[in-house]
């Protein structure tokens, strides 16, 4: 049983417990352009308590918005109680008329703000774009991203709205910033999404991002993205970018860590090839990933193949597969643990990497013992 038919079935046991109940947003808009659907969200007249009285397997996640999370024959998804006193009254509170279409059990698609017709026209508007936008500000830089995703226009009401109305977008936290940047990046229509953002000036109004024109301009000669990871595209922005921006976003330290390890590598690169050394201590998967940066770039690049080939020819690709220990640089010399083992064991992993020694532990011992590191 498929997504959609699981969520018709949701849908019906909801009905046949006197609640209305329908599928609406992203996925209707997305199963009328025929574009894959990640997520089915469904609104029902029901309340949490009820879902939850209803269905074995629940969790609420929003108690502003009265979203619950349903596991249901094997799938999730996300029930919200319908804002207002019909669905009508829900979907003319949405941001765009095209994710303001809900669809029955039964496939009926329910329309009432015109949202089919501004879909075949490929048209961004809003019923009340004033309203809408700064009910959450958010929702401009949203419409950024759906020109990106759909490579749809933005009707001048809206266009005017966000025009006028962007430095509301300062308000809004970073954290929530980032999703929307990535999913920008990442749409087929980018460079038409940049040119919107000078266009309106929303660019100056991001949180976090400190963009201006020059960075904008840099990241329209970026090749697609949107087969990236965010890793990747992160890296990619920042290479666009004349500042530290890392500093000022709410990303993790591990996705920062790993931009600075691919920032560090993709600069590198600039001036030499891969050697042993390097893609040793790089690993597999950031020499990868800096060779994809360098073809975004329009760069010289090594293909994944070339580089799969030259990491099998290392002689080791982990410090464990080193022929010598602590243990054993331990027990040969009688000394106490210290800072000196790590020196050792970094000059004997080096020196294997390099081919300057083979990986067998006797010569390992040697060479440690003929620079005096043992």
């Amino acid at each position: 049983m498929d997504q959609w038919t699981k969520a018709k079935s949701l849908i019906t046991k909801l009905k046949e417990s006197g609640f209305d109940a329908y599928i609406v947003g992203g996925a209707v808009r997305d199963f009328l352009l025929q574009r894959s659907i990640a997520d089915l969200d469904i609104v029902t007249t029901a309340k949490p308590h009820d879902i939850s009285n209803l269905f074995t397997k629940t969790f609420q996640t929003n108690t502003v918005h009265q979203t619950i999370l349903v596991r249901y024959e094997g799938l999730l998804f996300e029930l919200t109680t319908i804002r207002g006193s019909s669905i009508e009254e829900d979907l003319k509170k949405r941001d765009l008329t095209i994710n303001s279409l809900a669809m029955n059990e039964k496939g009926l698609i329910i329309d009432v703000v015109n949202g089919k017709h501004d879909i075949a026209m490929k048209q961004l508007a809003s019923v009340d774009p004033f309203e809408r936008m700064l009910e959450d500000p958010l929702r401009m830089l949203r419409v950024c991203r759906f020109i990106s995703e759909l490579g749809f226009q933005v009707e001048t009401n809206l266009f005017d709205t966000i025009q006028t109305n962007h430095p509301k977008l300062k308000g809004v936290a970073v954290e929530r910033v980032g999703k929307e940047w990535m999913k920008l990046l990442k749409g087929d229509y980018y460079k038409q999404a940049l040119s919107f953002l000078k266009q309106t000036n929303v660019y100056l109004s991001i949180p976090g991002l400190s963009l201006d024109l020059q960075t904008i301009d840099q990241l329209e000669t970026v090749n697609s993205l949107s087969e990236d990871s965010d890793i990747v595209c992160w890296t990619a922005f920042c290479i666009c970018h004349h500042t530290d921006v890392l500093s000022h976003l709410a990303l993790s330290n591990e996705l920062i860590r790993a931009i600075h390890t691919r920032l560090h590598y993709f600069n590198q690169r600039k001036e030499q090839k891969w050697n042993k050394e390097d893609l040793y201590y790089a690993s597999l998967d950031v020499a990868k990933d800096v060779e994809t940066i360098r073809q975004r770039f329009n760069l010289s690049y090594c293909t994944e193949d070339v580089l799969s080939s030259y990491w099998m020819s290392l002689p080791i690709h982990k410090r464990s597969e080193l022929a010598i220990n602590g243990r054993d640089l331990l027990s040969r010399t009688n000394k106490k643990q210290g800072p000196w083992l790590k020196k050792a064991l970094d000059y004997a992993e080096k020196m294997v990497v390099t081919g300057q020694c083979p990986n067998e532990t006797n010569l390992l011992f040697e060479a440690l013992v003929e620079v005096e590191l043992c």
